[in-house]
C-alpha cells in the first residue's frame, strides 16, 4: 500500500536513509527543527539505504555526478543547505 513516511536526517555530508525500495522523495523540510525528508513509499517492499549527499551554498563539490537528482534546500540556522539524492545502495542493501 502506498502512503507518505517521514525520514529524520542527521546534519552530514554524506546520508544513508533505510526506506522502502523505490521511494520517491516529495519534500524535504523540518519537523520540530530537525531536517526531514518525507516520501511516499509502498510499505510491503522490502528496505535498502537510500544514499543522500547535504551540501552549503558555495561548497565546493569536486565529488558531484550528473545523475544526482536535486532534492531541495534547506536554511538551518545561517546555513543554506542543499540535499541531493544518490539513489539506492544495491550494495549496501539494509538487512
Amino acid at each position: 500500500m502506498k502512503t507518505v513516511w517521514k525520514f529524520p536526517l542527521k546534519v552530514s555530508d554524506f546520508l544513508e536513509v533505510e526506506m522502502p525500495s523505490g521511494a520517491e522523495v516529495v519534500h524535504l523540510g523540518t519537523a520540530r527543527a530537525r531536517p526531514c525528508v518525507w516520501a511516499l513509499v509502498d510499505d510491503q517492499n522490502p528496505k535498502v539505504l537510500r544514499r543522500f549527499r547535504l551540501t552549503a551554498t558555495g561548497e565546493p563539490m569536486a565529488d558531484f555526478h550528473p545523475d544526482w537528482r536535486f532534492v531541495g534546500t534547506l536554511q538551518l540556522g545561517a546555513n543554506d543547505c542543499h540535499l541531493w539524492d544518490l539513489g539506492e545502495s544495491a550494495a549496501n542493501a539494509a538487512r
